[in-house]
């Protein structure tokens, strides 16, 4: 037994020592304090194991002195076995304050990272309230927004349609201005014409005229009267007589102007129509009648063949009316006075009509 406990104690001073390596060890590497915790409490547990065994080697001692004589007493009292063990015992009081002594700033530090993680906590609690005030501020924000851009939308709505209304009824205004101006004119050209006060007659441009007379060539010219030359042509895709007056005629102005004035403001079926004028040139424009004069056709010129006296008695009627007509026109009757074969004209079916009335005479009531 006495060679057990002997056993027993270096195996407890290697035990002892390699503890307090592991404390030494665990004091240089742990950094955290819940490291250093777990180490002390290592420690501790190991400190109170060493307790019960010196508690037990105490009892087992005594009561092995108890029974022993004093010859084995007196070996186990041996003052070099008693000085290891006082200073094994020693060592690991020490060890157990030096442990303790971590264990209160472990604790120490426990209560600092305790205290500092409650103020964390309480800091992040309040920076939790925080985002949530300025969440919801956002939210708020954000619904203004919302609001903001449905009112900016219904006012971009209506601005359009305010837009569109002003301008459809600006175009209403405008097409019903457009109306009214059409309807003014088409009314003051309607009393002129009841008025007989505007020239019923287009007026054409001289260069006009003798383009299209190819500068009054002889191949075009299909008559000469007294007071001019007559120019077959087409003007406006329409075939026309061009009536060309002389510089005599020209000068007498009355006479130019009183025909124009006669035949651009009567009608009648038999009186050969007015196209046109240059007034400023001295041209009258005729339609054109495609079979001549009625003198050529009673002479057969250029061998045509003779009337038929149906025809020749139509002739006679067209003329008679056409007279008739002239001599009871309003406000005051007409006057050919140069009534003959070769001033009625013939077209188309030999319709006549009666042409050149320059020498016409409105008769007044004197």
């Amino acid at each position: 037994m006495n060679q057990n406990l002997l056993n027993t104690t270096p195996s407890l001073n290697e035990t002892n020592h390699s503890r307090g390596q592991s404390i030494d060890l665990g004091r240089g590497n742990v950094a955290t304090s819940s490291a250093r915790n777990s180490d002390f409490d290592r420690g501790l547990s190991r400190a109170s194991s060493f307790r019960s065994i010196v508690s037990d080697t105490d009892t087992w001692v005594y009561d092995q002195n108890s029974l022993k004589d004093a010859p084995l007493a007196s070996k186990l009292a041996s003052p070099n076995r008693q000085e290891n063990f006082n200073l094994e015992l020693e060592k690991l009081r020490i060890e157990l304050r030096h442990v303790q002594g971590m264990h209160a700033v472990a604790q120490t530090e426990n209560i600092d990272a305790s205290r500092k993680l409650s103020e964390l906590s309480k800091r992040r609690s309040g920076e939790s309230m925080k985002m949530k005030e300025i969440i919801a501020k956002e939210e708020v924000a954000q619904e203004l927004a919302r609001q903001e851009i449905e009112k900016y939308e219904a006012a971009a709505r209506e601005a359009a349609y305010l837009k569109e209304c002003a301008e459809r009824e600006a175009s209403e205004r405008k097409e019903t201005e457009l109306k009214a101006i059409r309807a003014a004119k088409e009314k003051e050209k309607l009393e002129d014409a009841l008025s007989g006060s505007t020239p019923q007659y287009r007026k054409f441009m001289w260069d006009e005229i003798v383009s299209a007379t190819s500068s009054f060539s002889e191949d075009l010219r299909i008559g000469m009267g007294a007071y001019g030359m007559v120019y077959k042509c087409t003007l406006h895709h329409t075939t026309v007589a061009v009536k060309v007056l002389h510089s005599a005629g020209i000068s007498q102005s009355k006479q130019f102007q009183q025909e124009l004035e006669i035949l651009s403001r009567i009608r009648h079926p038999n009186l050969l129509l007015l196209l046109g004028a240059c007034p400023d040139h001295g041209c009258l424009v005729y339609e054109y009648m495609e079979n001549g004069s009625l003198e050529d056709r009673l002479f057969q010129k250029n061998s045509t063949i003779p009337i038929p006296w149906f025809d020749r008695f139509r002739i006679a009627w067209e003329i008679a009316s056409a007279l008739s007509f002239l001599h009871s026109s309003k406000p005051q009757p007409i006057i050919h006075r140069d009534l003959k074969p070769a001033n009625i004209l013939l077209g188309g079916n030999l319709v006549s009509k009666i042409g050149d009335i320059g020498l016409s005479t409105i008769l007044t009531s004197d």
